[in-house]
Formats: C-alpha cells, sequence, structure tokens
C-alpha cells in the first residue's frame, strides 16, 4: 500500500517512498502510538516495540508502526507498519534503552531514512 496522505505527521518525504503493510502486534503491550519503531520476534513472528536489550529477533530494527494501536486485549492485533520511507526523527519512540542511533543503520537496509 502507497501511502499518498500522512496524518499522523511521521513522513518526511516522498524518496524512497512510504509503503505500508499489515502486520501483526503481540498483545499486552498497552497503546502503541504511530511513529514506534518494531522488531519482530523471530519465534512467533509478532511485532513488537524494538528494544536492543532484548534478544529473541525484536532487538532489531525493521518497520514503523503507521497508527496508533490499543493492544491491551487478549488477541494480537492487526495493523499496518511501514516497510520504506523517509520520516521525521521527533516521530519515533523505541522500546527500552533503544534509540535513533542503536538503529538506523540496521534500517537503511529497508529504505527506511530519516529526517
Amino acid at each position: 500500500m502507497f501511502v499518498e496522505y500522512d496524518a499522523t505527521n511521521l513522513i518526511a518525504g516522498t524518496q524512497p517512498a512510504a509503503v505500508a503493510k499489515g502486520i501483526i502486534l503481540a498483545k499486552n503491550q498497552g497503546v502503541l502510538t504511530a511513529g514506534t519503531v518494531l522488531g519482530q520476534i523471530t519465534a512467533s513472528g509478532l511485532f513488537v516495540p524494538v528494544n536492543k536489550g532484548l534478544a529473541d529477533g525484536a532487538e532489531k530494527a525493521s518497520m514503523i508502526l503507521a497508527e496508533t494501536v490499543d493492544t491491551t486485549s487478549t488477541e494480537d492485533v492487526k495493523a499496518a507498519a511501514y516497510q520504506s520511507g523517509c520520516f521525521f526523527k521527533s516521530a519515533l519512540t523505541f522500546g527500552g534503552a533503544s534509540t535513533l542511533a542503536d538503529h538506523e543503520k540496521e534500517l537503511r537496509v529497508y529504505d527506511i531514512y530519516f529526517k
């Protein structure tokens, strides 16, 4: 899905194009805001906020949440996340002690850049 309008004020440019796809967030993480940088748990395939202190796959950033989502449910939650694009640094949030400096280089592999 190519995004033409950005109601979340995340997108900082048109190159590379902001492309989103459907993902599944792990349940019981509370409310995750648009702009949360996500990592994927290897064993389950579920997404959680990236956290450099983890060792389950979610320590590596791979996507950016495209919408605010409440995950306080008994079921995992469907959501949309950007798999590429140019985003405002100030709009990002991370899990644990992670920062953009920790993950900026690895996100370039996915055509995710920042201003």
